[in-house]
């Protein structure tokens, strides 16, 4: 469709989306297909998949402008036509070749790819205490939290839309529940670990919250 809008449209504004459309769709593929074979990659500080969704997302509204504006006035009989219906079929056929074309050539290619996880994120020190996990908002790089230096000092305070205000030590919320919790982070990881503490609901338990708390 983008190429035939590329040769059919006599107005400037389609042809730039249809250009559009074509390098976005092939950085949308491009950066997901590298993903998945290649393995783990990192582009202007983004993991590949970020890129891959991002690009995507970005993608969604032009293309369906696109074919809204290059499909007006198609009649209904178009859509229920043999030929579409199966020009449609092998399409999909041939994403899903590509696809296990792609996951034989990360095997044959001895690369990390194949250890991904079923969301496409890769393992990253599993059970290795508290060096991970990493934490992470939009590239930035919290620090550590000294306990060492300033416990005696430090303390977690509830308050706001909740029925007692509290402040607790650090000893307070040294609880003995513990789990095992996988995290999968749209970042393009994973990590399995052992978490021990105090649940968050034992706190607001503690605290109780009003009708109008809406977050925490």
């Amino acid at each position: 469709m983008i190429v035939f809008s590329l040769r059919r449209s006599g107005s400037r504004t389609p042809r730039y989306a249809s250009l559009f459309l074509l390098l976005a769709l092939l950085m949308t593929l491009g950066s997901g297909l590298a993903w998945s074979v290649v393995g783990q990659y990192r582009l202007t500080g983004f993991s590949g998949v970020s890129w891959h969704i991002n690009v995507g997302v970005v993608l969604v509204p032009v293309f369906v402008w696109h074919t809204i504006y290059q499909t007006k006035g198609f009649p209904l009989s178009f859509w229920a036509d043999r030929r579409s219906f199966l020009r449609l079929t092998g399409v999909a056929a041939a994403g899903l070749a590509a696809w296990q074309l792609a996951e034989i050539a990360s095997r044959l290619g001895r690369t990390n790819a194949p250890n991904r996880r079923f969301t496409g994120s890769y393992e990253a020190d599993s059970f290795s205490g508290n060096d991970f996990p990493r934490t992470s908002w939009l590239n930035d790089k919290p620090e550590r939290v000294d306990l060492d230096r300033i416990a005696d000092r430090w303390r977690l305070k509830i308050s706001g839309a909740v029925n007692r205000e509290i402040s607790l030590s650090h000893a307070d919320l040294d609880g003995a529940a513990t789990t095992t919790a996988t995290l999968d982070c749209t970042g393009g990881w994973y990590s399995t670990k052992v978490w021990t503490g105090t649940p968050v609901a034992d706190l607001l338990k503690l605290s109780g919250w009003s009708e109008s708390a809406a977050s925490v």
